[in-house]
C-alpha cells in the first residue's frame, strides 16, 4: 500500500512524482520514483492601463487612459479604464504618423501565449471635430496588427485576422478576448511585441483601444534533480529532462515506515522547484528467524562454594536473508555470560535473535544448580578415662558448610541405652545444612574402673554377760 500527500507547490509550474514498489530483497525495499515538471506559463510584462504610466522599456503613440466610448459597447468586464489609440506618434522612424503599443523585451525561448482583449471603434461617438472619437476603421490597412522582433531583429507579424469590416459587424468592434501562442520565430531571449496600425485616415479617425495585456512565458526546462529522504543520503539526478524516473533502496524493516520525499528539479535558468510528500514504505521482511538454544544444564556447586560456572554452548540460528544475530542474557546481569557465576537454584538464560529488518525471536536455556556437597564437621577426640562422669559441655564438635552460614552439630550416645558406662560408648555426632546434606561421625569413650574399691565398717561393740 502506498500512501503519500503533496505538502508544497510553487506557482503554477509542478513538480510531482509518483513513487511505486519496484522490489523487496534482504537488502531492503527498492522504491521506484517517475518524476515529471510540467512548466505552466508565468507573465512576464503585463499591464493594465489603470493609469499612464507605461511599464519599464514599454512605448506607445500618444494614448488616452479612461473610458471614452460609451456603453454598453464601450465598457470592459468589469469597467475599468483602457488604452485608447488617439493622436499620432510624430517621433520619426517607421512609426511616425502611426499608433502603436510595444512591450518591453522579454524571455519566451521556451514560447508561451499573449493575452489581452481590444476593440475596434464603432462610431460610440463620432465627433468630426473631436480629438476623442471612437470612430471605426474601414480600410483593409487601417486594422491592427500582432508583431515580435526577436533579439532586435526585424519586425514580424504573427497575427492579422482583426479585419475591418462595414457595419461593426465583427467581435472586434466589442472588446475581444484573445489569448495568442507564440510562434516558434518570436522564440528568443529577448522578443518585443508590438499592435500597430500601420495606416489611418488622421487623428480622429480609426480609432481601436488595448486593455489586460499579460505576456506570459514558458519556463526553461529541467537542468538536474535531486531528491531528499528524511534519515537517509540525497540523490543527484544529473538528467537534462522535463521527466526522469529513479530508485531507492530504503534499509530493511519489518514494518511499513513512512519517510518525508522532497523531489526537485533546477532549470536551466537556475529556478529550483520542488515538492514534497509522505511516501509509505513497505516492509522487505516479515519472517522471523529461528534459534535452537543449547541443552538445559543441570550440575552441583563447586567444591568449597556456594556457586559454579558452566559452559553454556552455542545456539543454532537461522534466517531466510542470512543476516542473523543472536546474544544471551540474564536479568540483572551486564557482563559477559562466561564471566556469571550461577548460584544455587535455577538461573535462565534468555537468547534472542534479531536480523537485519528488526524480526525478534527469544528461547529460554536454564542452568540449575544444585548442592549436594556435605558439611565438614569435626568433633572431640576419643576419651579414655576412668570416672563414669563425662562433661559433655566440654566437648564441642563444629561444623562449616559451603552454602550454609550457621551449624550446630548434634549427638547421639548409642550405647549402653543411651547412657555413658563402663566399657566403650559409642557418641554418633551429626550435621545437616540447609539442603539436608548429612555428615556423621563417631567419638568412642572407654571408661575403666582402676579404682580399688573401698570399705568402711563401723565399730562394734560386743557385750557378754556371765552367768
Amino acid at each position: 500500500m502506498l500512501l503519500f500527500y503533496q505538502s508544497l507547490a510553487l506557482g503554477q509550474n509542478q513538480v510531482d512524482f509518483i513513487p511505486s514498489l519496484f522490489s523487496k530483497t534482504c537488502s531492503g525495499t527498492t522504491m521506484k520514483f517517475d518524476a515529471v515538471f510540467t512548466p505552466s506559463e508565468i507573465s512576464v510584462t503585463s499591464f493594465d492601463f489603470e493609469d499612464g504610466r507605461l511599464p519599464t522599456g514599454w512605448e506607445a503613440s500618444p494614448f488616452l487612459v479612461g473610458t471614452p466610448c460609451d456603453p454598453p459597447r464601450g465598457d470592459t468586464t468589469p469597467p475599468s479604464n483602457y488604452f485608447w489609440a488617439t493622436t499620432l506618434y510624430t517621433g520619426g522612424g517607421e512609426n511616425n504618423g502611426k499608433r502603436f503599443v510595444q512591450t518591453s523585451a522579454v524571455d519566451v525561448s521556451e514560447g508561451g501565449s499573449i493575452e489581452f482583449i481590444i476593440r475596434y471603434g464603432a462610431d460610440d461617438p463620432y465627433v468630426p471635430s473631436g480629438t476623442e472619437n471612437c470612430e471605426d476603421g474601414d480600410a483593409a490597412n487601417e486594422e491592427v496588427y500582432l508583431q515580435y522582433s526577436a533579439n532586435g531583429g526585424a519586425w514580424v507579424t504573427m497575427y492579422d485576422d482583426w479585419d475591418t469590416v462595414n457595419g461593426y459587424g465583427a467581435d472586434w468592434y466589442n472588446w475581444h478576448f484573445n489569448d495568442i501562442a507564440i510562434p516558434d520565430g518570436a522564440k528568443s531571449s529577448s522578443t518585443r511585441f508590438r499592435w500597430r496600425q500601420p495606416a489611418n485616415s488622421g487623428f480622429m479617425y480609426d480609432n481601436w483601444g488595448l486593455d489586460d495585456i499579460k505576456v506570459k512565458a514558458i519556463p526553461p526546462p529541467s537542468a538536474s534533480w535531486e531528491a531528499s529522504y528524511s534519515g537517509l543520503s540525497s540523490d543527484s539526478i544529473n538528467v537534462a529532462s522535463n521527466t526522469v524516473s529513479f530508485t531507492k533502496l530504503f534499509p530493511p524493516s519489518n514494518v511499513n515506515k513512512d519517510y518525508s520525499i522532497t523531489v526537485s528539479t533546477t532549470l536551466t535558468n537556475g529556478t529550483e522547484l520542488g515538492i514534497s510528500k509522505t511516501v509509505n514504505v513497505e516492509a522487505s521482511d516479515t519472517t522471523n528467524p529461528t534459534i535452537t538454544v543449547p541443552s538445559d544444564i543441570v550440575t552441583d556447586t563447586l567444591t568449597g562454594l556456594c556457586k559454579t560456572s558452566a559452559i553454556l554452548g552455542t545456539p543454532i540460528t537461522s534466517d531466510e536473508c542470512n543476516g542473523e544475530n543472536y546474544v544471551g542474557t540474564i536479568a540483572g546481569f551486564s557482563g559477559n555470560l562466561s564471566d556469571y557465576e550461577y548460584p544455587i537454584g535455577i538461573t535462565t538464560i534468555t537468547w534472542t535473535v534479531s536480523d537485519t529488518a528488526g524480526n525478534t525471536v527469544s528461547s529460554n536455556q536454564f542452568v540449575t544448580v544444585e548442592d549436594n556437597e556435605k558439611p565438614v564437621l569435626v568433633i572431640p577426640t576419643d576419651i579414655v578415662t576412668s570416672t563414669c562422669i563425662i562433661d559433655f559441655g566440654a566437648q564441642i564438635a563444629t561444623a562449616t558448610d559451603n552454602c550454609s552460614t550457621s551449624l550446630t552439630p548434634s549427638y547421639t550416645i548409642a550405647s549402653n541405652g543411651g547412657n555413658i558406662g563402663l566399657g566403650i560408648n559409642t557418641i554418633i555426632w551429626h550435621v545437616t545444612d540447609q539442603k539436608g546434606n548429612t555428615t556423621s561421625d563417631t567419638q568412642v569413650i572407654t571408661v575403666s574402673d582402676t579404682t580399688v574399691p573401698s570399705i568402711t565398717v563401723s565399730s562394734v561393740t560386743v557385750t557378754e554377760t556371765f552367768a
